[in-house]
């Protein structure tokens, strides 16, 4: 299961030189995950109305070519784990001519809102993620 986001690279994003800041490639890769579950059929929202929040563990990034201001680019996000409560998902964040800028992984892990204990996913919103991964093969 895939998801491409396109999206243009805001001068905010930028350094004085123009190129994409470091720490700005996490909210990308955030919006490619978001989008990724709403293209599943479960925002967040609905996963926060049943009580679920599904924070980061681990973040790993490598910047390969720099992004700049005013670039169009696409965060490709894909899950290559899942479990009940993990789930663990690829990034590549390409130019419009495919070129790899930068690649990532990010671990989410299922936790109950309330408590802030880890929290299994239901069985309907497990099923659901587990058969676009399996349709998407």
């Amino acid at each position: 299961m895939m998801n491409r986001t396109e999206f243009r690279v805001r001068y905010g994003e930028t350094d004085q030189m123009g190129i994409v800041h470091h720490a700005t490639y996490p909210l990308y890769f955030e919006m490619g995950r978001t989008e990724l579950f709403r293209q599943l059929g479960i925002p967040y929202t609905k996963l926060e109305a049943m009580g679920i929040i599904m924070p980061l563990s681990s973040l790993t990034i490598k910047y390969i070519s720099p992004a700049k201001y005013d670039d169009l680019l696409v965060v490709e996000t894909s899950i290559c784990e899942f479990t009940p409560l993990k789930i663990v998902m690829t990034y590549n964040i390409v130019t419009k001519g495919h070129q790899v800028l930068t690649t990532g992984e990010t671990t989410l892990i299922s936790v109950d809102a309330t408590s802030r204990k880890p929290k299994r996913l239901s069985a309907s919103i497990f099923e659901l993620i587990n058969t676009a991964i399996r349709n998407d093969v």
